[in-house]
């Protein structure tokens, strides 16, 4: 988790949502939805784009998900 220090009044501010895994964009609950999603045709970028996060991210989700699955 990543803190960071405001120099000037002293105030710390987390980075990531408490309970979240700091490694994946897309909550690993969710990772079921979105490849049911991919696996029915729908384009990377939309599923992206309804989450909030970049192409990419959606692309290592789905990759780290299948090679689980081995």
């Amino acid at each position: 988790m990543l803190v960071y220090k405001h120099p000037a009044n002293g105030l710390t501010y987390e980075r990531r949502r408490p309970g979240s895994d700091p490694h994946w964009k897309i909550p690993v609950a969710q990772w079921p939805t979105v490849l049911h999603r991919i696996d029915q045709g729908e384009p990377l970028s939309e599923v992206a784009g309804e989450y909030g996060v970049s192409y990419e991210a959606v692309r290592r989700v789905l990759r780290a998900a299948r090679q689980t699955r081995r």
